[in-house]
């Protein structure tokens, strides 16, 4: 495996992580943040958590790198999406509120 791979997929889900954590803070600290959004929130966090340990195996198993890294990055992107969703979601929620 490439090292500059891993390490870039791997930065992309801590950036990832990072907006999700703070647009979770965000709604809490505003009263805004449902049980709905909650569990969304949880999923988000352990797909998250998934898609780490499968690409620290992968790097493990460096061989197997070249058959894995298209489809740790469809799970990244379908996870971004997904993430982007719930980001529309509690802005739709917040619009309602005001």
């Amino acid at each position: 495996m490439r090292e500059t791979e891993k390490e870039d997929l791997r930065r992309r889900l801590d950036d990832l992580s990072r907006r999700l954590e703070s647009r979770v803070r965000d709604f809490k600290e505003k009263g805004e943040f449902s049980d709905l959004h909650r569990r969304s929130a949880t999923e988000l966090r352990q797909r998250q958590a998934e898609l780490v340990k499968r690409i620290d195996a992968a790097a493990r198993a460096s061989a197997a790198w070249e058959m894995t890294k298209a489809e740790l990055a469809r799970d990244f992107a379908s996870l971004f999406d997904d993430f982007t969703q719930f980001e529309q979601t509690l802005e739709a929620a917040r619009m309602k509120t005001r």
